[in-house]
């Protein structure tokens, strides 16, 4: 106890004693002290070399301290310069990608208003389903054709007439022997709706342009039946849909929606325009033979206002 006691004495005359600032009694005191107690010897050693240490010394350590410091920051700057480059590229990226998504979409949404307003076409609707569950796979085709406000529309089953602006519409069922003649509450086809049939999922992606959703989208070339196509894909390669543009006029041609190992359905649509002939949507098919011993039925729909506000969105 009494030797922790001195030892503690003497480490507080440490400064005195090396600054030379203590009596001549009290130097032997401790000289006496140091040559029996090595802790404090090399506690009194250590406070000599730092009191010993040169202006230059000092200097040479507080210029290795920079030196660390400003390494330090040289390391962070490249760090923040890799982040600054990373971001921006990231944005040019983003730019780029939602230019030509844009780009891609105005030119065809432009195109459907512009195949809209025609007088004249036809667009056939090939369908392929497979339901890859159940190892089922069904196949079906229809025909639209439009010439002046009349439209016929032709399936493996069905033939139908009917005009823009009207409430009237004649329906053949050929597999029932029967036709309709239906005359509706309501206008259900207006100039141009038909082609909604091709353009819904470009009408609907046009109003996700220039959002943060649009990078969702992926963009590639690629050839379909010899035409050089763009390809929008939204999902990924084991649940997908993908919408075929042919890149020449901006046209949809083709459309596939796939969920692996559930099913997968394909779309194909050939639009050709003033092609039609008075003939191709005369209702004189009618008085035909093959339509003479046809049960005729006479419709009058009434229909709900919540099912005339759903046709009013299509």
């Amino acid at each position: 106890m009494k030797k922790n006691i001195e030892c503690n004495i003497i480490k507080d005359l440490a400064e005195p004693f090396s600054k030379n600032a203590i009596n001549d009694k009290t130097k032997d005191f401790i000289n006496e002290h140091l040559t029996k107690c090595k802790e404090c010897k090399k506690y009194y050693d250590n406070i000599k070399s730092e009191c010993n240490m040169t202006e230059k010394d000092k200097d040479t350590i507080i210029i290795n301290h920079f030196k660390k410091v400003n390494n330090h920051i040289k390391v962070l700057k490249i760090i923040l310069i890799f982040i600054l480059i990373f971001i921006i590229s990231f944005c040019f990226f983003c730019i780029i990608k939602n230019y030509k998504f844009t780009n891609i979409l105005d030119k065809t949404y432009n195109k459907i208003n512009e195949i809209k307003e025609l007088d004249n076409y036809t667009l056939s609707a090939k369908t392929i389903y497979k339901d890859l569950k159940n190892n089922n796979n069904r196949e079906y085709e229809s025909i639209y054709y439009y010439k002046d406000g009349k439209y016929k529309i032709e399936s493996t089953d069905n033939i139908q007439f009917c005009e823009d602006n009207s409430f009237d519409s004649i329906q053949i069922y050929k597999n029932l022997h029967t036709i309709e003649y239906n005359h509706k509450d309501f206008i259900e086809n207006k100039k141009g709706d038909i082609i909604n049939i091709f353009s819904c999922y470009i009408l609907n992606y046009k109003d996700l342009k220039n959002t943060i959703y649009s990078l969702g989208f992926n963009i590639r070339e690629d050839r379909y039946n010899g035409i050089d196509c763009y390809v929008i894909r939204t999902g990924n390669n084991e649940d997908y849909r993908d919408i075929w543009i042919d890149k020449s006029n901006f046209i949809t041609i083709r459309s596939v929606n796939e969920c692996k190992n559930d099913f997968y359905c394909e779309e194909i649509y050939t639009f050709i325009e003033n092609n039609v002939k008075n003939d191709d949507i005369s209702t004189k098919i009618i008085e035909e033979n093959e339509y003479k011993n046809y049960t005729k039925i006479y419709n009058n729909i009434n229909t709900s206002e919540e099912m005339k506000n759903i046709y009013k969105l299509y």
